[in-house]
């Protein structure tokens, strides 16, 4: 007679398996006119379209482009300081870049904190970074569904979550702290859905596409969950949001390096392991919003290709048409980290 243990197995799995894209003619033309079109727009609507064929296409589009490898990227070269963490490296190498970076980024930081610093100049640098500080960590939104449901690294994503809301008393979460020191320091600006958001915030394209970026991740978090994981862990350990408005981080780098996902994982694999640095290296809090290279648009990166049927344009991404994703390329450049849940608010 063999006994079974009543209490289930530890789920370890830390991503799902890479499937095909399924969507109709339709909404592959919309998404490609949305990610060809100003990235005010497109942040605008990854922010209040949570489930739309069009808007999840363009979401992967975002993703990938932002992700891909860029062969024209000449930051990283063989004898370059910090250079990115190799593809497969474990937590620590990972930690090790992280905080490298954040070395680096604190001076620039500093400087812009100053007693002595041009309000004018300080003002617009806090206007310029609001997109993705009100964001906050929105890719944590719905993290937890039915899809990555009972996964250990879930879990510990999800309780991050309820401690950056705070508990379940909103006021005392990240989101409406950020909020109130730029309140204090004399930036007032709307709610980040309103219409006017981005124009009272001098928002630029660069800035919009790395919100873009943010809110593309928040809408599909379960087929990119080491990618969710890499960018929760560089946002919060490098912490630029807390240094420029000088507020006490609730999340500290040791507790979010903790999140058992940074470990080899036990299922899952190498591509895990491939895609957790691309994301965790990503330079969004280093030149997020004031300045920096641009990258190759979203809509150039081609890792997205849509085949349809005639006949079956209003399905969902799930539907009926053929669609073909290519697996992420290996990383050898991240891209800038890092859903409107709770967010924005």
């Amino acid at each position: 007679m063999t006994l079974r243990s009543p209490v289930p197995p530890r789920d370890l799995t830390t991503s799902l398996p890479i499937g095909p894209v399924r969507a109709g003619r339709a909404a592959a033309d919309e998404a490609a006119a949305l990610l060809a079109g100003d990235p005010a727009d497109l942040f605008r609507r990854l922010l209040t379209d949570q489930e739309s064929e069009a808007a999840l296409l363009a979401a992967r589009q975002v993703l990938n482009g932002f992700l891909a490898e860029d062969e024209q990227d000449t930051d990283r070269t063989p004898d370059a300081a910090g250079a990115s963490p190799a593809p497969g490296c474990d937590a620590d190498a990972i930690a090790a870049y992280v905080l490298s970076a954040r070395a680096r980024i604190v001076p620039a930081i500093t400087a812009l904190t100053g007693a002595d610093v041009d309000p004018e100049a300080r003002d617009a640098v806090l206007r310029q970074r609001a997109p993705l500080t009100l964001l906050g960590a929105c890719w944590l939104d719905t993290v937890s569904q039915a899809a990555t449901q009972p996964a250990v690294i879930v879990n510990e994503l999800f309780g991050h979550h309820i401690t950056l809301t705070g508990e379940g008393t909103w006021d005392k979460g990240a989101t409406a702290r950020h909020r109130q020191a730029l309140v204090q320091q004399g930036v007032h600006l709307p709610d980040v859905a309103a219409a006017a958001f981005l124009d009272a915030a001098a928002a630029r394209p660069l800035t919009a596409l790395h919100g873009a970026f943010r809110l593309a991740l928040s809408r599909l978090p379960t087929s990119y969950l080491p990618e969710v994981i890499g960018v929760h862990y560089a946002v919060h350990a490098i912490g630029v949001d807390d240094l420029l408005l000088g507020t006490e981080p609730m999340l500290r780098e040791q507790a979010v390096r903790d999140v058992p996902v940074l470990l080899p994982p036990a299922r899952g694999g190498q591509p895990d392991r491939r895609r957790r640095p691309a994301a965790a290296a990503g330079r969004d809090a280093a030149r997020g919003a004031t300045g920096g290279r641009t990258h190759r648009t979203p809509h150039r990166a081609g890792h997205l290709a849509v085949r349809t049927v005639p006949g079956r344009e209003g399905r969902r991404d799930r539907g009926e048409a053929r669609a073909t994703r290519r697996p992420p390329a290996p990383v050898r450049t991240p891209r800038r980290p890092p859903a409107l849940g709770m967010a924005g608010r």
